[in-house]
């Protein structure tokens, strides 16, 4: 089976449901256990932090980035951070490991312009640490 295939088999086993006040949100369908290579995937994406919407929403938007594409073309998708000012402060308030994140930007990087961007990054750094945990385990 190929990455792509697998990715699309594994973006198929992640339903949509709605919360008692009407907020939808992304899981994986009941039939995946605990034991699944999926669920195993998905914790692991989460790098140590407790399941959450975001990460949800970003492991389904990568796995259907890859199956859309051919080959070696997989490592060139392209997965944005928020650029709204209300999402990039939710995702950081959301768990203590994000603002880790942020302090490791700050420490790596040359320049931030601002607060925001400094969120912003360290958001692209998370996306890009959850591509590679799909990456390695897809090409296993």
């Amino acid at each position: 089976m190929t990455p792509q295939q697998l990715a699309k088999q594994y973006s198929d086993l992640f339903v949509s449901k709605k919360r008692n006040n009407g907020d939808k949100f992304l899981c994986l369908d009941d039939s995946v256990m605990d034991t699944d290579p999926l669920y195993i995937l998905v914790r692991e994406c989460h790098i140590g932090m407790s399941p959450n919407d975001w990460s949800y929403e970003k492991i389904h938007e990568i796995l259907c980035a890859i199956e859309d594409t051919d080959g070696e073309n997989m490592y060139d998708i392209d997965i944005e951070p928020d650029v709204y000012n209300s999402c990039l402060l939710d995702w950081v308030q959301s768990n203590s490991d994000r603002l880790a994140l942020c302090e490791q930007v700050t420490l790596e990087s040359d320049h931030i312009n601002g607060f925001i961007e400094l969120i912003m990054q360290a958001q692209a750094t998370e996306i890009d640490l959850i591509k590679q945990i799909i990456f390695n385990h897809l090409t296993a």
